[in-house]
């Protein structure tokens, strides 16, 4: 759900609420092709792309699996894609 908040005049997208950021308001217009059924994407793990498509991937009945650096200590982004149902792959 995408929160606007007026704050001193201004209006102010809070991006930080957005499960992803503002990436997961573009999912609908990226990720359009309804034939295809899993989404796969190479991801930074810093990145907020792999969390905003694991979210969008488990709203719409999807799958999606996550290529990404793997670490010693799992990094939080890593730990979310894998909490929305994401296949997570870890490279060494």
């Amino acid at each position: 759900m995408v929160v606007i908040e007026k704050h001193k005049g201004i209006y102010v997208l809070r991006d930080d609420l957005l499960l992803g950021g503002t990436k997961s308001v573009l999912m609908p217009y990226i990720l359009n092709d309804r034939s295809v059924e899993e989404w796969v994407y190479a991801s930074p793990v810093c990145g907020g792309f792999q969390i905003a498509l694991s979210a969008w991937c488990k709203k719409e009945g999807l799958k999606a699996t996550i290529f990404c650096a793997k670490r010693k200590k799992k990094h939080a982004n890593t730990e979310r894609c894998i909490e929305l149902g994401a296949n997570v792959k870890e490279i060494p």
